[in-house]
């Protein structure tokens, strides 16, 4: 069975600098035998987590936001990143830091902390 891996481009370009990293990246994981879900969060739906903790308090620890990470687990993007083996995150360099995705996208991770779903599953990133 093939290793599945998410990668994230946090970028909004999508034939950008940082995308064409992340291409390479996925060449050479492709080469040795992954199996590649791309991801471009740009072209999901995601708001910021509103400190409901509905991931603390529920039995599931899943999001309740009603977009395309939470839907009380039945999210798109909240599925995907439980069910892969990893995570490669790609991310440009704005003001010194992460972009404003990147840091969403991280927020939104919160109720795998409680669900423990994605404990010791391996994240990179490139920036």
């Amino acid at each position: 069975m093939k290793p599945e891996i998410a990668c994230v481009l946090t970028s909004a370009r999508k034939n950008g600098y940082t995308a064409g990293l992340l291409k390479k990246a996925v060449e050479l994981l492709e080469g040795e035998g992954c199996a590649v879900h791309m991801v471009y969060l740009h072209d999901y739906v995601i708001a910021p987590c509103k400190s409901c903790f509905a991931c603390i308090k529920g039995e599931r620890h899943t999001c309740g936001l009603p977009d395309d990470f939470g839907r009380n687990g039945e999210g798109e993007l909240f599925q995907l990143i439980q069910s892969v083996d990893g995570v490669l995150v790609a991310d440009p360099v704005y003001s010194f830091g992460a972009t404003a995705a990147c840091h969403l996208f991280f927020e939104r991770c919160y109720p795998y902390l409680w669900s423990g779903k994605i404990k010791g599953k391996p994240l990179a990133s490139i920036s």
